[in-house]
């Protein structure tokens, strides 16, 4: 286990319960404003539903860090060797590279990252538990599986198995040799 899914999780419910606050806010302010607002309560009521957008745009800033945080844990999930090369990652989670480091950053400020290093010589997440130096194999790629239950696209490394994000099905990958010429 690399993401600490019941912090990612709590985040997402906090921020959900701010949501559904901040949404009928948002709407009755600026529909008071607009509808019946007079001078002296015109600023407030604008400012309330300023304050009600910024935490809407904080959910949706939340809830996509902590779903691809739970992604990025069934990329490690997928690992044979121990090592996850980042770029890799950011390859599988389809995000440049910045997005991925604000991912990681969060990840690490909320601890929802566990069980692993950032061994930045290497560009690559260590997972402490598996890591295993004589075993490396970043030969092996991912590669793109459809899952039988449901048919998602997923990227699974060459020769691992893991579980489908939608479904929960486990869905291995065939073994892929790569030879260099």
């Amino acid at each position: 286990m690399y993401i600490n899914k019941m912090k990612a999780l709590i985040q997402i419910g906090i921020w959900s319960i701010l949501f559904v606050l901040a949404l009928p806010i948002m709407f009755g302010c600026f529909g008071a404003a607009i509808e019946n607002g007079t001078p002296e309560t015109v600023p407030v009521l604008l400012l309330l539903g300023f304050l009600s957008v910024l935490v809407l745009a904080g959910y949706v800033r939340v809830f996509a860090l902590c779903s691809h945080l739970l992604a990025f844990g069934n990329c490690l999930r997928s690992d044979t060797d121990g090592s996850v090369s980042a770029a890799d990652a950011a390859e599988y989670l389809r995000m440049t590279r910045d997005r991925f480091n604000r991912m990681i950053s969060y990840g690490e400020k909320k601890k929802i990252l566990i069980n692993m290093i950032y061994d930045a010589a290497g560009d690559r997440f260590v997972l402490t538990d598996r890591f295993n130096p004589q075993k490396l194999s970043d030969e092996k790629p991912f590669v793109g599986v459809s899952c039988p239950g449901c048919g998602a696209n997923l990227k699974i490394r060459a020769g691992a198995s893991a579980e489908c994000v939608y479904c929960d099905r486990i869905v291995s990958a065939p073994d892929v040799k790569i030879s260099v010429n």
